[in-house]
């Protein structure tokens, strides 16, 4: 006994010598669960608790399943105090699940709670009369059938003034529930909302942009889908365009509603918005080039650092616009899918030394062929690029050749080429190029049929390559660099 709880306890130090990490602490609740006896747990968990102390809260999550085997029929186990942060993924369909997460003694400590499918009634009275979840900092329920009336009950509980980050997404508030939201006073304290997927309107625009408790968001994302054509249009954009209490916003997600050019203009003019970081304005389609007028005029969006521009089937104009506009000198991340974009606005954007700041780039659902991957491969403006995403593009052999022969791609992690038309020989030359990392290379060797793989393992010299399974041989050569 003495020897196995000695192991236990090694076994629980070494954890928390470790930096923090959401896989240490899931390493932890393992370790928990299979703890030897049950008479020295107590002291093991008093242990764990002082040393969690200072682990960031997003690393202390768990689903139920991983930590409350019978939840929720029976009480949870002594190691529930260890988290922060509860995450239900499995439908919610009786009272039952959630009296179980919101009855002390449980909630007193927990800071996250994300609910997805809650369809039950009763849920959100449950949540938000909880005396013991008012510690409550984040607060994400999706995909549960949310009206109007759910989020006035949401608004008026008393309990969860210290939330900072709430997100209702993929729900039906509609503009009346989203108005609530932005008139709440309980609600002052959020630095992030994200009510996508909720039909908003022009009315429940102006409420947010002219609601003083919306003073300290840093986040806001209002993206719909595009098949929604009741959405926010010139009036609400203008509003948030010039709204004195959106100052603070670092990230806009405004995808998918329908504004015209002159209400873009307003909102890349904006001095309010002059601090935003990531901007998502996607799927704006009922204006021809809604785009050309605020790529090429003075912006006031100088602190980008990533931008979204997918779905708005602009084809080449949009990276002619990009490659001799402003020039968007912290730009990192740049969006571009479903553009109808082809080789020819391929050449003039990768000759532009306007991307060469880029680390993420996405062209993915568009046509840009052979030669246009032909293009970024032999751009020295594509040198720090980490991140290459040319999903379904059309791309074949030729031109997985020329991405492998690149000296300038050296430094991408990520390469994605699915959906296109690679075959045998398009997959051996990523998987054995001179000069892709190999993170990427990881990706595609498994493509490779056994005798191509032999050839390579003969041509490196290892020994005794025949006698490898494909695992350890598919590992011999991405180590033998």
């Amino acid at each position: 006994m003495v020897e196995t709880t000695h192991e236990d306890f090694a076994k629980l130090r070494s954890i928390l010598a470790s930096a923090p990490s959401k896989e240490g602490f899931v390493a932890l609740l393992a370790l928990f669960a299979s703890w030897t006896h049950s008479d020295t747990q107590d002291l093991a968990l008093t242990y764990a608790q002082e040393h969690l102390a200072t682990w960031p809260d997003t690393f202390r999550i768990a689903e139920p399943k991983d930590i409350w085997p019978r939840f929720p029929h029976a009480p949870p186990p002594a190691m529930i105090n260890l988290l922060r942060g509860l995450d239900i993924t499995e439908p919610i369909t009786r009272p039952l699940a959630l009296k179980a997460i919101t009855l002390p003694p449980f909630a007193r400590e927990l800071r996250i709670l994300r609910i997805k499918h809650m369809h039950t009634k009763i849920g959100m009275e449950l949540l938000t009369q909880a005396r013991h979840l008012s510690q409550l900092q984040q607060l994400s329920i999706h995909k549960s059938q949310l009206t109007r009336t759910d989020a006035a009950i949401l608004v008026s509980s008393p309990y969860l003034h210290q939330l900072r980050h709430l997100a209702l997404p993929h729900n039906r508030l509609g503009e009346d529930g989203i108005t609530f939201i932005a008139h709440a006073p309980i609600l002052q304290g959020l630095q992030s909302l994200d009510l996508s997927h909720n039909a908003p309107t022009d009315k429940s625009a102006c409420a947010i942009a002219q609601s003083s408790y919306m003073h300290a968001l840093t986040t806001l994302r209002l993206n719909e889908p595009r098949s929604n054509w009741q959405t926010i249009g010139d009036k609400g954009a203008m509003a948030i365009a010039s709204s004195p209490y959106l100052s603070h916003l670092r990230e806009l997600g405004f995808a998918g509603h329908h504004i015209s050019p002159r209400a873009l203009e307003a909102l890349a003019s904006s001095s309010s918005l002059s601090g935003l970081q990531c901007l998502d304005l996607s799927y704006h389609t009922r204006y021809p080039h809604p785009f050309a007028g605020i790529l090429t005029a003075p912006t006031s969006w100088t602190q980008l650092t990533q931008l979204k521009l997918n779905g708005l089937y602009g084809s080449d104009v949009l990276l002619e616009r990009l490659s001799n506009g402003t020039p968007l000198k912290q730009l990192q991340r740049l969006e571009l899918d479903a553009n109808h974009i082809t080789p020819e606005g391929i050449a003039s954007f990768a000759d532009s030394r306007k991307i060469r700041q880029l680390q993420h780039l996405s062209l993915a659902h568009n046509h840009i062929h052979d030669e246009g991957a032909s293009y970024l491969a032999s751009s020295p403006n594509t040198q720090h690029l980490r991140t290459l995403d040319l999903h379904q593009n059309e791309i074949g052999d030729f031109g997985a050749k020329r991405l492998a022969e690149s000296s300038y791609l050296s430094q991408l992690k990520t390469l994605v080429l699915s959906g296109n038309a690679l075959g045998e020989e398009g997959f051996k030359a990523i998987a054995f190029s001179e000069t892709l990392s190999a993170e990427v290379r990881r990706e595609y060797i498994g493509f490779v049929a056994r005798d191509d793989l032999l050839k390579e393992a003969d041509r490196k010299g290892l020994r005794n390559p025949r006698s490898m399974n494909k695992t350890t041989l598919l590992h011999a050569l991405l180590s033998s660099d």
